[in-house]
């Protein structure tokens, strides 16, 4: 026998004796989206929400988003679209109100909106403007928020041209073939966002061609040579502005006007590049190829021996000598002229040449220089004379005459000129010029010549001033009947020339001295010893005679 156990159902049947018209809550439940959804930034999603009433009938569905109501639904099925929703992770809750007011809240549900990554071309910028064929690095800027960035691909007019997995995200692109260009970058996250950056013009500019003519490459020119350079620049996708020139790296001028030229001047010895830079409407510019041209100073060349105006007698033996340097190479010769006739060469240096046999005449001798790039100069002509020296020689007096005191000398001299003519005759007494002759005979005459022996010489120039003197001749003035030689001792002093006093060796004591002068002149009479004032005399030669029978010959300045 079984017992029904009445205290277990009191619960209910007292509920249906206290219940009995009271309302009953509604139920519900989010169905979509599930808990833990990923959705994209901006990417619409709905919330659908089931929500049922036992006793009556749902009046509407509240929809909350972290507790703050975003929409509501009063029909079946019960669903509300969120357009836009912010990055970030969001709780999502529904509540079901009946006809009746009373109510229910769902569980909540948690949905994450993914941030999408952003991206931009750092390089190039919009706009820019590239030179022939143009090699370039597309370089991104991306970032995520709420996530990291696994990939960024590049697009080349809407191709996709590269991508890059690591930071910095990069691509080269080479060789681009003038033209416009749009570049842009799409960048990917890890949980399935992407974003795009904004397209970037470029434009490739095709540079202009240019050509060089004139001086042909590796020239040499010599110093002040005029280079005229010819330019010829076009553009293939627009107009040449201006060409400017560059020598040895420095712009010596600028040309904006076809046919485009420049003229040098080659003023400074060296080697030298000549290139164009060429300049186009949009900035684009080009070099020509270089050219290369040395402008060469010429050797430096001179006859060092003879010099102009030398002299030689007949027969001589003339070395012709020459100094010759390249201050930017070498000499590779010297030639030697005479009279306008190649007479030999050297290209050792020293540099010199032996003339022989030369007869009597005038010469005209020249070097030419050659350096190793064959450039030549020529010296200073230098200009020498060959001529035998004239003759001359005492026919009267003879040698180791002896006059009387008192007595006209007659001199004279016979001189003639193997190859030209005498000019004049000079004689000298005790080295003092006493007398000139231009005319034949030749003949001088001295008058009162002073007691003494006495030296006599004399010297003839001819028609090129050349010069030859005679030896010695040796003469004494007496004053006795006989025509004995008087001899004199040399008297000892210093200094000679003389200008104030004359020191005198020899004498012991006070002694009487007399001084002529070279015509034989009583001139002063005085005594002394060691020293002998002069200064009062006037310039010329004298004779000093003491008592002693001593003499001395000064000359006074």
């Amino acid at each position: 026998m079984h017992t029904k156990n009445i205290s277990a159902l009191f619960p209910a049947l007292l509920c249906v004796y206290l219940c009995y018209g009271q309302n009953v809550a509604p139920t519900v439940t989010l169905t979509t989206p599930a808990t833990g959804a990923l959705f994209q930034q901006g990417q619409p999603f709905t919330l659908t929400a089931n929500a049922n009433d036992a006793d009556g009938s749902i009046a509407k569905v509240e929809f909350y988003q972290d507790g703050q109501m975003v929409g509501e639904v009063s029909d079946a099925p019960f669903a509300f679209i969120l357009d836009f929703t912010p990055p970030g992770v969001y709780n999502y809750t529904a509540r079901a109100i009946d006809d009746k007011g009373a109510n229910a809240l769902s569980a909540a549900i948690k949905v994450t909106i993914n941030a999408q990554p952003f991206a931009f071309l750092s390089s190039p910028v919009n706009n820019s403007i590239f030179h022939g064929n143009a090699n370039l690095i597309l370089q991104a800027r991306v970032g995520d928020t709420d996530d990291a960035v696994t990939k960024v691909e590049f697009f080349q007019n809407g191709l996709k041209v590269g991508e890059d997995l690591v930071a910095p995200y990069s691509v080269s692109l080479s060789n681009l073939q003038p033209g416009p260009y749009f570049f842009a970058i799409q960048v990917f996250d890890s949980r399935g966002g992407m974003g795009f950056s904004s397209p970037a013009a470029v434009l490739v500019n095709a540079v202009p061609e240019l050509v060089i003519s004139g001086p042909l490459n590796g020239s040499v020119y010599p110093m002040n040579a005029s280079l005229d350079f010819d330019v010829a620049a076009t553009d293939p996708d627009g107009v040449v502005k201006k060409v400017e020139f560059f020598v040895n790296n420095i712009k010596v001028g600028v040309d904006s006007i076809a046919p485009y030229a420049y003229e040098y001047t080659g003023n400074i010895f060296g080697n030298y590049t000549f290139f164009a830079l060429a300049t186009d409407d949009l900035g684009g510019i080009s070099s020509s190829a270089p050219l290369y041209f040395v402008i060469n100073a010429p050797p430096i060349v001179a006859i060092t021996s003879p010099v102009t105006g030398a002299k030689f007698t007949p027969s001589s033996v003339l070395t012709l000598q020459a100094n010759a340097n390249d201050v930017d190479g070498s000499i590779s010769k010297v030639e030697f002229w005479q009279n306008g006739e190649k007479r030999g060469e050297d290209s050792d240096a020293p540099f010199t040449f032996i003339v022989n046999n030369l007869s009597s005449g005038g010469y005209i001798f020249a070097v030419k220089a050659f350096d190793n790039l064959g450039y030549s100069s020529t010296s200073t002509p230098v200009s020498v004379i060959v001529n035998a020296p004239p003759n001359l020689t005492f026919t009267s007096p003879l040698k180791d005459t002896i006059v009387g005191q008192g007595t006209p000398l007659t001199v004279q001299l016979n001189a003639n000129d193997p190859d030209g003519e005498i000019i004049r005759i000079e004689l000298f007494l005790n080295d003092v010029k006493v007398g000139e002759d231009g005319q034949v005979p030749y003949s001088f005459t001295l008058n009162n010549l002073p007691l003494g022996t006495h030296k006599l010489r004399a010297k003839a120039w001819d028609d090129v001033d050349d010069a030859k003197e005679t030896t010695v001749l040796n003469l004494t003035v007496s004053n006795t009947t006989s025509l004995r030689e008087v001899r004199y001792t040399e008297l000892q002093f210093f200094p000679n020339p003389v200008q104030e006093r004359l020191f005198l060796q020899g004498l012991s004591e006070r002694t009487r001295i007399r001084i002529y002068d070279v015509a034989g002149r009583l001139v002063r009479e005085t005594f002394a010893s060691q020293e002998l004032e002069v200064a009062d005399l006037g310039r010329g030669g004298y004779w000093l005679i003491t008592q002693n029978g001593q003499r001395a010959f000064f000359i006074k300045e």
